[in-house]
């Protein structure tokens, strides 16, 4: 379950890109920039070839992962709907690091977002799981942020815990200057395969059940108050493809609000 997915905010937003998994460029190995044979020499016999990346063993880009692989320029369109109102979303990579890379989504309300992630050993991490873009009330900076967003082995009965702390300052619709701090913890298990149907086609998808618990508390004119929430949901993934539907019933106070988003185009 994505961060963005349950914030307890007007514009509730779908987490990071569904991506198809990259190609590794090959190398010359052997032979020569025009295709010649190189020549040897006993003294300095000539290095092995590179491993052939379809092959394991094979060199890969540290953001990999069986159920997303991450390519620069690319793109997934989903649809969203809360509460029966819905919209589009787009989001692509629009930066690849040794170390991670950058998703910008862009919603057909013109909201838009920048999420960095990290790649380490342990599996993808969501490092600005509340960035709000430069139109929204509020600004909130990720201050803190604990565990994995998508562990690299995940398979069915694989459990985790991702957790992060935001703060920030913005306006209300009246003006009045507010604080804000939010935190957040989401208990995640892969449950099952199953198959789901989609637009695009039948795809045989890892379940994830998650359990997500926030907190914001807001200060303004010298007050200040908590407003607690928690989002109960599924996702699903499928090898090469990424993150293909997500459900989540999401409770703030007495309100209870039902969201849904489903992968539509990928590429």
């Amino acid at each position: 379950m994505h961060p963005a997915l349950t914030m307890p905010t007007a514009a509730l937003l779908l987490g990071g890109a569904l991506l198809v998994l990259p190609e590794v460029p090959s190398t010359l190995g052997s032979r020569g920039p025009f295709g010649h044979a190189a020549r040897r020499d006993k003294q300095n016999p000539p290095p092995p070839p590179a491993p052939d990346p379809g092959k394991p063993g094979a060199p890969k880009h540290a953001c990999d992962h069986t159920y997303w692989g991450v390519k620069l320029g690319a793109r997934r369109e989903t649809t969203e709907s809360e509460d029966g109102r819905s919209k589009t979303e787009t989001a692509v990579i629009s930066d690849l690091r040794e170390d991670g890379f950058t998703v910008t989504t862009t919603a057909s309300t013109g909201r838009v977002t920048n999420s960095r992630w990290a790649c380490r050993p342990e599996g993808l991490v969501q490092l600005e799981p509340a960035e709000e873009s430069d139109d929204d009330n509020v600004q909130l900076k990720t201050d803190d942020v604990r565990g994995v967003s998508l562990p690299a082995n995940l398979a069915p009965g694989v459990d985790w815990v991702y957790a992060f702390k935001s703060s920030g300052s913005g306006r209300m619709p009246d003006g009045t200057p507010i604080k804000t701090r939010f935190a957040g913890a989401i208990h995640s298990k892969a449950v099952t395969t199953e198959q789901v149907s989609l637009a695009i086609g039948t795809f045989e998808a890892l379940r994830i059940d998650s359990r997500a618990v926030f907190e914001m508390q807001i200060e303004r004119d010298g007050d200040s108050g908590v407003v607690p929430s928690t989002a109960i949901g599924s996702e699903w993934w499928v090898k090469g493809l990424g993150l293909v539907r997500e459900s989540a019933t999401i409770e703030i106070g007495d309100e209870k609000h039902v969201v849904t988003s489903e992968l539509v185009s990928a590429n």
